[in-house]
C-alpha cells in the first residue's frame, strides 16, 4: 500500500487496436520507404503486440533492404581489391531498395510479442481496484 500511495497516477495502457497498429506502422515505415504497403493487412498480423513490440518489428523490417544491399555488395566485391585512393562517384553508390511485405513477414517471424505471455485479466482487476480514471 505504501508503494501505491507514492504513485500519482495508476493507469493501464492496453494493447493497441487495429487502427492504432496501422497508424503506428505507417509512421514507422512510411510509404516513402516501401511500395504500396498494405498497412491494415500488416496491422492485423500484429494482434496481441504491444507498441514496443511493434516498434521492434518495424526496426527489423526497415533493416531488411539494407541487409539485402550489404549481401549484394559483398557478393560483388569478393574478388575485387578496392582502391581506397579513388573518390567514389555518389551516383554509382548503390542504394537500398524499398521495404517489401515479405520483409515485414520475415521480421514478424523472428520478433515475437512479449505481451502474449502476460495475463491481462489480473491487470484489469488491478486497474479496477487501484487505477486512476
Amino acid at each position: 500500500m505504501a508503494l501505491l500511495r507514492r504513485l500519482e497516477k495508476r493507469i493501464l495502457v492496453r494493447l493497441p487496436n487495429l487502427e492504432a497498429r496501422s497508424d503506428m506502422l505507417s509512421k514507422m515505415i512510411p510509404s516513402t520507404m516501401g511500395e504500396n504497403l498494405p498497412y491494415d493487412e500488416m496491422a492485423s498480423k500484429l494482434e496481441g503486440y504491444s507498441g514496443s513490440d511493434i516498434r521492434l518489428v518495424c526496426k527489423e523490417t526497415a533493416m531488411k533492404p539494407l541487409r539485402r544491399l550489404m549481401t549484394e555488395i559483398e557478393d560483388q566485391t569478393t574478388d575485387i581489391q578496392p582502391n581506397w585512393a579513388v573518390i567514389a562517384d555518389p551516383k554509382t553508390i548503390p542504394q537500398p531498395g524499398p521495404v517489401l511485405v515479405t520483409d515485414f513477414d520475415a521480421a514478424l517471424a523472428t520478433t515475437k510479442s512479449a505481451a502474449k505471455i502476460v495475463d491481462f485479466r489480473k491487470y484489469e482487476k488491478w486497474m479496477d481496484e487501484f487505477g486512476s480514471v
